[in-house]
């Protein structure tokens, strides 16, 4: 047996052969992880790699993490080694590649987005939704399959947040229709029809987790709520409707998700309501808010700091601070608009607001202000019989129930005036609203 001196003398011997090696202290050093945080993904088969390896397979939105642990000081650098399919999607990063400092890397992001966009109009006077693909460098629309059918006068539209279906307001027969997008072709297939809402149902919105859908209804002014099931479009019904003011006509969702707005046309006020994010029930918060004369639509700004109302019996457009905290708003300017304002909507940057003159033919563009939120008047653009609008990047897309059409307008970065995209293209009888996919 060996004595204790001569293993003390053998253990010493391992050790520094160890240390020697680089097999001693510099094994027990502290690693770190390299993660990234994916947001819009909704197609299949995305892989990242880091430094062109440590391929990391990514199938859902949130953090994902790289497998391999990296030493202090090493480098690091991710990429897209194989994009998002069916649907196709354009995904970028931001923060990928750097020197690790002592500290897990959680600074990356991805933000995917789909490389196909459709457009979708509600036409009030035969019942249908027609489907347009958008060009994506000049904007132009392209008519797709035959309009499908909706419920009686077809009156608002929203796309769900994994964009895979698109929901319809029916005005006439107090109901949701749901549609699923064929990510492919952008064709539109029921899904169903008759889900019940109150009487008149005006507007939807859709909180920005995509987890429920609102509805205003103005002749019962109330607002019904409903979960979205994300893997079949289903919707269900959260609780009663809950009570609103007087002539609720149009609703909107900040970008947490935790107040929901909604314009009373009769009562010539904003509702404000906290949202449980886990059930999606609305409760009244604070004092409803005053507005101008018939407020006819709220829209909020990108960022969230301020809320737009068309006062359609006033000829004006109100600007309101919100406190993230609270949900409350504060009125801060008032800008006058043409005779009736019904629509209103802001382009993604959140530079330009554009607003809808329906008696006067026309397109009002306004600068918005940075730093108060207030607009000025920048532009008009003749458009008959104008109704509903949606800015999408940097075009402006809007309905003419008159001549049964859409028009695409270009949106001057700098300046926010409108240009006019190639012809109008048909739509079907009386398209009052307009939605896109991006």
């Amino acid at each position: 047996m060996l004595s204790f001196k001569r293993q003390f003398a053998i253990s010493s011997c391992v050790v520094l052969a160890l240390l020697s090696s680089g097999c001693g202290l510099d094994a027990f050093a502290t690693r770190y992880e390299v993660s990234v945080t994916v947001s819009g993904l909704n197609g299949s088969g995305l892989i990242l790699q880091n430094n062109g390896g440590a391929n990391l397979a990514v199938s859902s939105n949130g953090v994902v993490k790289f497998a391999s642990y990296y030493d202090n000081g090493a480098k690091y650098a991710v990429t897209v080694l194989t994009a998002p399919s069916a649907p196709a999607q354009l995904c970028t990063l931001s923060n990928a590649s750097g020197t690790i400092a002592a500290a897990n890397v959680s600074n990356i992001t991805l933000v995917c987005s789909n490389t196909a966009r459709y457009a979708y109009v509600a036409n009030q006077g035969d019942n249908s939704i027609s489907a347009y693909s958008i060009n994506n460098a000049t904007g132009a629309l392209t008519s797709l399959a035959a309009p499908v059918m909706a419920g009686s006068a077809p009156s608002a539209l929203a796309v769900s947040a994994n964009v895979k279906y698109v929901y319809a307001v029916n005005s006439a027969n107090q109901s949701l229709s749901t549609f699923a997008i064929n990510a492919t072709t952008g064709a539109l297939s029921s899904v169903g029809n008759g889900i019940p809402t109150g009487l008149t149902p005006t507007s939807l919105a859709i909180d920005p987790s995509g987890k429920f859908l609102y509805v205003t209804n103005q002749s019962d002014s109330s607002v019904s709520g409903y979960s979205i099931d994300s893997s079949t479009g289903v919707l269900k019904s959260v609780g009663a409707a809950v009570a609103a003011g007087a002539g609720a006509s149009s609703v909107a969702i900040e970008q947490n998700g935790k107040f929901a707005y909604v314009v009373n046309r009769s009562a010539n006020t904003i509702s404000i309501f906290s949202v449980n994010t886990s059930t999606g029930v609305l409760s009244a918060t604070g004092t409803p808010v005053i507005t101008g004369m018939s407020p006819s639509a709220i829209t909020i700004a990108p960022k969230g700091n301020y809320a737009y109302v068309t006062n359609k019996s006033s000829n004006s457009i109100y600007t309101f601070s919100m406190d993230a905290t609270t949900g409350a708003l504060n009125k801060t300017s008032e800008v006058a608009a043409g005779n009736l304002p019904s629509a209103i909507a802001i382009e993604p940057n959140g530079k330009f607001a554009y607003v809808a003159s329906t008696t006067d033919n026309a397109v009002i563009s306004y600068a918005i202000n940075s730093s108060t939120g207030a607009l000025s008047k920048v532009g008009i653009a003749t458009v008959k019989g104008v109704v509903g609008m949606v800015a999408a990047k940097e075009f402006l897309y809007v309905t003419n129930s008159i001549d049964n059409t859409v028009l695409v307008y270009a949106i001057d970065a700098n300046t926010g005036t409108l240009s006019t995209v190639g012809a109008p293209i048909a739509s079907g009888k009386n398209p009052v609203a307009i939605t896109t996919t991006n």
